[in-house]
């Protein structure tokens, strides 16, 4: 019933089966060859030698367990109170065992003690500032909304505020997609525009673009770009004649425009006054100067009353 045989079975049959194969394997063995071989093997070394490895830790200096026993809060000689909790007989013997790493600072009943005392003081304070915090948070919340609902107020003002104003207004980012603009930039731009504008209301994320000529686009590329007003710039667009303020609102990111109608009468009349006024200070800063600005103040005052003449005719003309 060794290593490998099957369980079970009578013990005389697994006798017999013992004994002949005994019988069968005696028969096979040369006596000749067995005696060779010992006479062969019979001087073989077989002695061994071992070298001393001592396994035993060494014992640690005086400045280690030291340190350990300032860590368990054993600084003075009446705290070694040797109460074997720990389950050695004396705090010395512990700290040795701990500075072996033999045993844990946890196995001392009153370091573990000191420890949940201190960890509860500091359990009561961190939830005495996460309270604070919260506090906080709950009014910065409140804050937070009522300066959102503030804004918000302020937004829908300022959009009611741009829908009045008859004069064309539309901001851009730097792919040239407007973020708002009201309804006189729309009427401007005719029907597509309004077409774009029911599905898109106040053309929000529209590509300007679409919408505008190349030579009004590279006015806004060049105030996104060098972040310089673009002022009163004179521009036909189609049969109008139309008045652009470009400004940068951030550099590369932002940038408005106010877009006027020439030809609109509210805006003919106030354009008027301001570019005869113009006309005046130029002409009397020219005389000043008159050696100088002779023939450049006489081509300005020519472009003025032209642009003033064409806007009347074109008015006529409609």
């Amino acid at each position: 019933m060794g290593h490998g045989t099957s369980p079970g079975g009578q013990k005389f049959h697994r006798r017999t089966k013992i004994i002949d194969y005994t019988k069968k394997r005696l028969k096979k063995v040369s006596k000749e060859v067995w005696q060779k071989d010992i006479d062969e093997f019979m001087k073989l070394d077989l002695s061994r030698t071992y070298k001393v490895d001592d396994q035993r830790m060494k014992k640690p200096d005086e400045e280690k367990v030291s340190k350990v026993l300032l860590g368990l809060g054993k600084t003075k000689p009446e705290d070694l109170i040797d109460c074997e909790a720990c389950g050695y007989q004396t705090c010395m013997g512990f700290a040795t065992a701990v500075s072996q790493n033999l045993a844990k600072p946890d196995m001392c009943n009153i370091y573990t003690i000191k420890n949940k005392q201190n960890y509860i003081k500091t359990l009561k304070v961190t939830n005495e500032k996460l309270e604070k915090t919260r506090t906080a948070l709950e009014k910065s919340e409140k804050t937070a909304l009522e300066e959102k609902e503030a804004v918000k107020q302020v937004s829908n003002t300022t959009n009611v505020m741009l829908q009045k104003i008859p004069s064309g207004v539309v901001l851009i980012d730097n792919d040239f997609k407007i973020i708002h603009s009201n309804r006189s930039f729309i009427n401007l731009l005719g029907e597509d525009a309004e077409a774009i504008n029911e599905v898109i209301p106040e053309l929000k994320g529209a590509d300007l673009k679409t919408l505008l000529p190349p030579n009004i686009i590279n006015l806004f590329q060049y105030a996104l770009s060098t972040n310089n007003e673009v002022e009163n710039r004179d521009i036909q667009l189609g049969t109008l004649l139309l008045n652009i303020s470009i400004f940068p609102i951030k550099k590369n990111e932002v940038a408005g425009a106010v877009i006027q109608n020439m030809h609109s009468p509210e805006v003919r009349h106030e354009e008027t006054m301001n570019r005869i006024t113009d006309v005046i200070d130029k002409n009397l800063k020219m005389v000043q100067n008159i050696g100088f600005l002779l023939g450049e103040g006489a081509s300005k005052t020519e472009h003025m009353l032209r642009s003033i003449i064409k806007s009347y005719e074109s008015d006529n003309k409609k």
